[in-house]
């Protein structure tokens, strides 16, 4: 059985998994996942407009993250949950 990377809502909110990690946002995201659980290695890329949001890269044993001028990130460790936010405008 495939397991499931990504639940969302163009334009509302959202849900991706990588690497035993939940992603979640509650504004406009195209997201793209690649769950690299076999390699080792996986990468989200979060675009807002056309610019980038937020790059992460989960490298064992850490997450690598570079945020977009407007967005920062907030990680819970214990749930391993990462939200992605957007300032206001």
């Amino acid at each position: 059985m495939k397991k499931k990377i990504m639940e969302y809502q163009y334009n509302y909110e959202g849900k991706a998994y990588c690497c035993n990690w939940t992603i979640q946002w509650n504004f406009k995201l195209e997201p793209f996942v690649k769950d690299g659980e076999s390699s080792g290695v996986g990468r989200f890329l979060g675009i807002d407009d056309g610019q980038i949001a937020v790059q992460m890269w989960f490298v064992e044993p850490g997450i690598k993250i570079e945020n977009g001028q407007g967005y920062s990130v907030m990680l819970d460790t214990e749930s391993k949950v990462i939200t992605i936010l957007k300032k206001d405008e």
